[in-house]
C-alpha cells in the first residue's frame, strides 16, 4: 500500500465533496450566491460555455474560464454524465473561485482565481492507493469465462494472454483441466474510490501438465517493461503467433475450396473469425509499408518486421488513425479492427506471415527468440521474481483473492 499525507487526501478528495452542493441538472441560469457551491451535469450537446452559463456566469466570465482552462482541456473530454463542480468567491460580488472537471482516472483540472481575481488552470494529481491482486484456477469451457469468473479483470486477461502468445498457441493448446494463474496491480483513486487494473505482474498457464509461468520486468536495454520465464528467457519473439485476443481459427493455410468463389485454391494464410471491431495487434516492431484498400483482401494493412519478415491483416472494417505508409508501430499497438470488407462471407481477420516476401504457416515458421538475461541483471531479475513470489502469497491470503 502507497502513504500520503493525511493533508494531500484530503484536498484533493475535497474536490469531490458535494454534501451541500446544490445540484443543476436543468438549463435555467440559477442565482449565484457567495461561497456556494454548485455541482452541474453535463447534457448531450453541451459546451463548456453553454454550462458556465447554466452556472450563472455571464459571456466575459465565461470566456475567461475557457480561455484558462484551454490549455488542459479538449471538448471531446466532456461527455455526457459528467460533473463539474463550482465554487463561488465568498466575499465581494458573486465570481468564479474555483471550477473542477473529472476528466480522467487519477486527476482532475482545476481553475481557480488568485488574489488579484485572474484566473489559471492545472491538473491536479490524486493520491491513489495500489494493492496485489491473485487469481487461480481450472480453464472450463474457455480461459476467458475461467478467469472472469475468478474476477481477473478483461485488460489484465487481454495483457496475459498477449504476453503468453509467443509461445502458446491458445487455439489448440488449451484443454478443459489446464490451469491458471494471474498476479496483478490494482489501483484506486482515493479522491473519488475509482478503480482500475494497473500492470500485470505474473502470467501462467499449466497445459496438459507443462507449465508456462512469466514474469514482468523492466528491460533496460529497450526502455520498456517485458515478460521474462524464471530463467531469464525473454518470452518476446520477432512475431505473436496470434495478433487477435479472443477469436476462433475458421480457416487454415493450405489448399481448400474457396467459400465465395466455389472452386478450390491455395489459402495462403490463418482466417480468425471474430466479432466486428475487435481490435487487431501489430504482430511485432515494425513499419508501414501498406494501409488503404488492396482489392479482393479490403482494407488492408502490411508490416515490415526487419529484412526477413513481413505481416499482412486482410478484410478490416477500419485501419488505425496512426497507421500509414511509413509509421513505425510496436508489438501489441492496435492497427486496425476486424470487419467484411473485400471477398469474404463475414467478418474475419484474415493474417499472413510472409519470409523473404514468400507467405508461409504463421503457426509453423520458426521464429528467433528474445534475448536472454545475464550478469548483474539476471541477478536484479532474480531477485525481483522472489519479491513477485511474495506478493503472491500474500496476495493469496488476503480478501480480494479469488481461488476457482
Amino acid at each position: 500500500m502507497t502513504a500520503f499525507p493525511r493533508a494531500a487526501l484530503a484536498l484533493a478528495a475535497a474536490v469531490w465533496l458535494t454534501a451541500g452542493a446544490t445540484p443543476i441538472l436543468g438549463r435555467e441560469s440559477p442565482p449565484a450566491e457567495r461561497g456556494e457551491r454548485l455541482e452541474i451535469e453535463v447534457r448531450r450537446g453541451d459546451t463548456l460555455g453553454s454550462l458556465l452559463g447554466r452556472a450563472g456566469l455571464d459571456a466575459t466570465a465565461a470566456h475567461e474560464v475557457v480561455r484558462a482552462i484551454r490549455p488542459w482541456l479538449r471538448p471531446t473530454q466532456l461527455r455526457p454524465g459528467q460533473r463539474l463542480s463550482i465554487q463561488w468567491s465568498p466575499e465581494g460580488p458573486p465570481r468564479l473561485a474555483r471550477l473542477a472537471v473529472l476528466t480522467g482516472f487519477g486527476h482532475h483540472l482545476e481553475v481557480s482565481a488568485d488574489g488579484n481575481g485572474s484566473l489559471a488552470g492545472r491538473r491536479v494529481e490524486h493520491p491513489v492507493r495500489i494493492e496485489t491482486r491473485w487469481a487461480a484456477g481450472l480453464i472450463g469451457p474457455s480461459l476467458y469465462a475461467s478467469a472472469r469468473s475468478a474476477g481477473v479483470p478483461p485488460r489484465i486477461l487481454s495483457r496475459m494472454i498477449r504476453a503468453l502468445s509467443f509461445d502458446v498457441d491458445f487455439q489448440r493448446e488449451i484443454r478443459r483441466g489446464d490451469r491458471f494463474v494471474v498476479l496483478w496491480e490494482e489501483i484506486t483513486d482515493l479522491a473519488t474510490e475509482q478503480r482500475r487494473p494497473g500492470a500485470l505482474l505474473e502470467a501462467g498457464l499449466t497445459l496438459s501438465g507443462r507449465e508456462h509461468r512469466l514474469y514482468r520486468f523492466s528491460d533496460e536495454q529497450n526502455d520498456r517493461d517485458e515478460f521474462f520465464d524464471a530463467e531469464g528467457r525473454s518470452a518476446r519473439r520477432t512475431l505473436m503467433r496470434t495478433p487477435i485476443d479472443g477469436a476462433r481459427l475458421s480457416s487454415t493455410f493450405g489448399r481448400r475450396r474457396h467459400p465465395v468463389l466455389g472452386y478450390s485454391r491455395m489459402h495462403r494464410g490463418l482466417d480468425f473469425a471474430a466479432p466486428p471491431g475487435t481490435p487487431v495487434y501489430a504482430a511485432g516492431d515494425g513499419s508501414v509499408v501498406r494501409a488503404g484498400w488492396n482489392g479482393s483482401y479490403g482494407r488492408y494493412v502490411r508490416l515490415r518486421h526487419n529484412s526477413v519478415y513481413e505481416t499482412a491483416y486482410a478484410h478490416l472494417r477500419a485501419i488505425a488513425r496512426s497507421v500509414r505508409p511509413g509509421a513505425r508501430v510496436r508489438q501489441g499497438q492496435v492497427i486496425g479492427y476486424v470487419g467484411a470488407t473485400g471477398r469474404v462471407t463475414g467478418p474475419h481477420l484474415h493474417y499472413e506471415v510472409l519470409v523473404d516476401r514468400r507467405q508461409v504457416h504463421p503457426l509453423r515458421v520458426d521464429l528467433p527468440a528474445g534475448r536472454n538475461l545475464s550478469g548483474a541483471e539476471l541477478e536484479s531479475f532474480q531477485r525481483h521474481v522472489r519479491r513477485i513470489e511474495t506478493l503472491r502469497a500474500a496476495a493469496a491470503h488476503s480478501p480480494g483473492c479469488r481461488l476457482r
